[in-house]
This record gives structure tokens, sequence and C-alpha cells, in this order.
């Protein structure tokens, strides 16, 4: 059974007026699907360079590195760019290089990559997340597989060579987990988010707005006992270089044009229309008190998986000054959900007026991200108003036809 509403959806085929859309949606993103993937994760001549002139999978050779250099003992040196980048193009030869900003607790769900070759390496971590937030997807939204693993979302992930069908994923299972009133499996799975710190922030605001003290509790076991572990494995002054390293990172993204415009945050806009830091720092404060209020109120009001599942899509890019359109993965959840309530029921104009942001603003931000256009930020604000809507309908789930 979906958890889309209390109750099984309705599975007869919609009239045309509604199907039509949605099978142009399914047809867009398939195709999509077909480029992105084609162009980022497959060699072009050999070697390891892909159709859109980067390596092969991206942001993955970051992953693969830093593994190689776990299994050396000298995981320390991920913070040490110049060593860092020369094991990079000794890897690709494309002199092609990308920085670790993540903490010391995600080199240990990196640390197998480099035990396979790397092309398999790559295949293997986007096919475990793409298959693990699929299957979650599809238990939460009741959308066949091939449909979920197709939607734009996790995509751009995937043509990244990021981690964000594996946050997503923790995501997804942590809701599906307090649905089926496992506390103890929810706490666990959100407490794992810790490595990346701009998600996980919404996860303890979320849960003690929703009265749910034993996740919380769960969660700060589990979260604590992941930086001892690594505490244990690469000693601490990897975090200290970890923490000297955050504003440095911060200003290469924020600095170079591209990747500044692949940053839908509150924090960044401010910062590129200002070029004031205060102000940006001002900007962003509000937001992230925002953004924090929103979800305590959704998760406190609702019950249902949709507004939940929304409110912290929505909150994730709000509430960090940093995140990349990758993170994003996520909004695969609340857009199947969407979409498949719209498919076999209908909806209000300002569910067909979320569907098509949720599914392609991602893909939206990454391809625009070189001709300077930006106003996603403010894209991601207009979305609030459809937060508070879905939440007090039918207390957060998506309403059964008459």
């Amino acid at each position: 059974m979906t958890l889309l509403a209390k109750g099984q959806l309705a599975r007869t085929g919609p009239p045309l007026s509604r199907g039509l859309p949605l099978v142009a949606l399914r047809t867009l993103a398939g195709i999509y699907a077909a480029l992105a993937l084609g162009l980022c994760l497959v060699p072009a001549a050999g070697g390891m360079r892909n159709g859109a002139g980067s390596v092969v999978g991206n942001d993955f050779l970051t992953f693969y590195a830093a593994s190689i250099l776990v299994h050396a003992g000298d995981a320390i040196a991920v913070f040490d760019q110049p060593r860092f980048f020369a094991l990079q193009d000794s890897i690709s030869g494309l002199a092609q290089h990308f920085p670790w900003a993540y903490p010391p607790t995600f080199l240990l769900f990196v640390a197998p990559l480099s035990r396979l070759p790397y092309l398999i390496a790559l295949t293997a971590w986007v096919g475990a997340g793409a298959l693990g937030l699929g299957l979650l997807v599809r238990r939460l939204s009741g959308l066949a597989l091939p449909l979920v693993l197709i939607a734009p979302p996790l995509i751009q992930n995937a043509a990244d060579g990021q981690n964000g069908a594996l946050t997503a994923a923790l995501i997804a299972g942590g809701l599906l987990a307090l649905a089926d009133r496992r506390a103890w499996l929810a706490g666990f799975l959100f407490g794992l988010l810790i490595y990346k710190p701009q998600v996980f922030i919404l996860a303890p605001v979320c849960l003690l707005a929703a009265r749910e003290y034993r996740a919380l509790l769960v969660l700060a076991a589990t979260s604590a006992a992941l930086v001892l572990l690594s505490f244990a494995c690469f000693g601490a002054d990897i975090w200290w270089k970890f923490l000297a390293h955050l504003p440095d990172h911060a200003a290469m993204i924020l600095g170079n044009p591209v990747q500044s415009n692949r940053v839908p945050t509150v924090f960044a806009a401010v910062y590129k229309l200002t070029l004031s830091h205060r102000a940006a720092e001002i900007a962003q404060a509000m937001a992230t008190l925002g953004a924090f209020a929103l979800v305590f109120w959704v998760w406190r009001r609702a019950q249902g998986l949709f507004a939940r599942a929304l409110a912290f899509c929505i909150a994730m890019p709000l509430a960090t000054p940093i995140m990349l359109e990758y993170d994003l993965a996520i909004w695969a959840l609340p857009m199947a959900m969407l979409a498949a309530h719209l498919w076999r029921q209908g909806g209000d104009w300002r569910d067909w007026a979320a569907l098509l942001p949720l599914a392609f603003l991602p893909s939206l931000i990454w391809i625009t991200a070189s001709g300077g256009f930006d106003p996603w930020a403010f894209v991601i604000l207009a979305f609030v108003p459809y937060v508070i809507f879905a939440t007090r309908r039918a207390d957060g789930t998506l309403p059964q036809a008459a």
C-alpha cells in the first residue's frame, strides 16, 4: 500500500486533460536522463573524459581519491590540496580538480570505493544510490520503479556523481520508518546524516516538532558514535583541518561564477546582489530561522507524509548558506508523490504549478549555471505558500477522491 494518504489510491488511468501533461513530463524526464547520463557518465572516446569534457563521474573523482588516501593511512591529506589534486590527476589524467568539502565522518562511507576499479566503483556508487532511493520513493509514492529512476532530481545527482541519492535515501527511509512507527530506525537513519551538516541540522528540529523523542535520542547517539568512530579511525587533527577549510571552500564556490550559480541559497543570492558578506549573513540568518520555523510548524501540525517530506525538501536550501543542486535529489520524493496523485485523482491548480519546478529545478540550476541566470533562491522561497497550503489540506496528506 502506498503512503500518499490513508488508504488505497485508485489505479484507473486519468482523462486526457490531466494524463497528457503527465505523459509529456515523463517523456521530457526520460530524454533528459538519456542525455545527462550519456554525457556525464560514459567515456567519450576511451580514457576518462566524458562527453561534456569533464572527468567521467565528475565529483565522484573526489570520493574515489579520498578512499585511496584512507586505505593508505593518510586520510588527512584530503585537506592538503596540492597532494589531493595530484592524486586526482594520477587517476584521471585530465588535470581537473575537485576539493574535499565533507566532515571526516563521510570518509567512513567512501572508504570501500577504491577497492574496485574506478568505472566499476562509479557504476556501483550511482546504481546503489539510485536503486536504494528509487525503491523507497516507489514505496512512498506508488509510482513504478522505472518512472522513479528517471526522476530528474535523481538523474541530476547521478550525472554529478554525487552523494545526494544517499542523503535522500536516508531522509526517505527515516520518513518511512516514522510512518511505520519504528522510531529507533528513523533516528538511526537521520543520525547517519551527520556527514552532511547542512541537511542534518533540520532532522532534530523535525523530530522535536513531531514529539518523536525516542528517535531524537537515537539520532543523537548515532551521530555521536559516527563522530567518535571517525576520531578513532583518522585522529583528531583531521577535524581541525576540516573546520579550518570551511571558509576557504565557501569562498572558492562564491568566487567561481559557474559554481556560485549552482548554489540555490539565500546567502549566495544576497551576496551576488550586494557583494556584502554582512548583508548575506543577515539574510541567511533570517532564512535559517524561517526554515526551522516552517518545518517545526509542519511537522507539529501534519501527520501526512507528503507535507512533511515537502517541508523538509523546501527548507533544506533555505536553512543553509552553501548547498549545490545535487543535494536536491530528495525532491524526487515529493515530486513522485505529487505526480502519482495527479495521475490517479487530479488535484488543485497549485499542485500542478508545484510539480514542474519540483521535477526540473535541480536540472535547470545545473544547465543554466554558466549563463549567469540565478533566481533560484527566490523560486524556492515561492514554494513556501504551497507548503502551507499542502499542510493545511487534509492533515498534510494528498486527499482522496470523493
